[in-house]
C-alpha cells in the first residue's frame, strides 16, 4: 500500500522559526567564543608580565651573585643608587667569558646596560654612562629600583613591581669565613 506525498513543502512561518532558533544558537557560540578569547588574552598578558619579572630578577641575581671580590675593600665594590646599579661581574651578558664592568639604570620605565670589558678601568666608577651609549634591556620594566642591604650588608636589595629580593654576591660567603 502506498502511503499518500504530501506535496506542501515548508510554509513561510516555520522557515522563519527554524532561522529564528539558528540566530539564537549562533549568538549563544559566538558569546561562549568572545568569553574564551577574552579569558585566552588577558592569561596570555598575564604570563608575559610574570616572564618579564623573572627575566629582570634572574639576570639580576645571576650577575649580582657573580661579582666579583676586591682584596683591596675585603668585599665587593657595588655602587648602588635607587636607579643605577654598578658592579664587577664574571658573568658578562654581552661579552664572550671573563669579567666585566656592569651598569644598570632604570630611566623612564626603561633598563638600560652597559657593559664593558676593561673593568679595572678606575674612571666607570665616577663617571655616568650616557644612555646614548647604552643598551636597553626593557622597554617597560616596570617599578624597579636598586638599594643597598641593611642586615647583612654587603647586597644589593631589588624592588620590582611591588617584591624586593636581596641579592649576595658569592663571594661574600668567602669573606665572612676569613
Amino acid at each position: 500500500m502506498l502511503w499518500p506525498v504530501d506535496r506542501r513543502g515548508l510554509t513561510l512561518f516555520e522557515v522563519m522559526v527554524a532561522m529564528a532558533v539558528l540566530v539564537v544558537v549562533m549568538t549563544m557560540m559566538y558569546q561562549a567564543m568572545s568569553a574564551g578569547i577574552g579569558f585566552s588574552d588577558r592569561g596570555r598578558a598575564r604570563i608575559d608580565e610574570l616572564e618579564r619579572h623573572s627575566a629582570i630578577v634572574d639576570l639580576l641575581h645571576r650577575q649580582i651573585y657573580a661579582a666579583m671580590y676586591d682584596a683591596d675593600k675585603r668585599g665587593t665594590s657595588l655602587k648602588v643608587e635607587e636607579d643605577q646599579l654598578s658592579f664587577v661581574s664574571q658573568v658578562p651578558l654581552i661579552a664572550a667569558h671573563g669579567p666585566v664592568f656592569v651598569n644598570y639604570r632604570v630611566d623612564s620605565g626603561r633598563l638600560y646596560y652597559l657593559e664593558r670589558r676593561d673593568y679595572f678601568n678606575e674612571d666607570y666608577w665616577e663617571e655616568e654612562p650616557s644612555l646614548r651609549d647604552m643598551l636597553i634591556l626593557m622597554d617597560d620594566a616596570g617599578d624597579l629600583a636598586f638599594a643597598e642591604s641593611e642586615d647583612p650588608p654587603g647586597g644589593v636589595t631589588v624592588s620590582h613591581d611591588g617584591e624586593s629580593y636581596t641579592v649576595y654576591p658569592r663571594c661574600m660567603r668567602v669573606e665572612e669565613e676569613r
